[in-house]
C-alpha cells in the first residue's frame, strides 16, 4: 500500500492536495477578511446594502435617460 521507502508525507503534494481542495461557496459574498472563506450574509452591512440600491438606482437612471 505504501508508495515510498521513506518515512513521513510527501509535503507538497500535501500543500497541492489542501490547496485543490479548498473550498468557497459560489453564492457567498466577498469576505472582508481573507482568511474567512466561510462569512455568511451576517457580515453584509446595511450601509452595504443601501450602497448597492444607490448604484442599482443609478444604473437604472443611466439605462432610462
Amino acid at each position: 500500500m505504501h508508495t515510498r521507502e521513506e518515512v513521513g508525507i510527501a509535503v507538497e503534494t500535501a500543500q497541492d492536495l489542501e490547496a485543490s481542495f479548498a473550498w468557497a461557496p459560489s453564492l457567498s459574498t466577498e469576505s472582508r477578511n481573507a482568511d474567512d472563506l466561510f462569512v455568511g450574509p451576517e457580515s453584509i452591512l446595511l450601509d452595504d446594502i443601501a450602497a448597492e440600491f444607490a448604484a442599482l438606482e443609478e444604473l437604472k437612471k443611466t439605462e432610462e435617460g
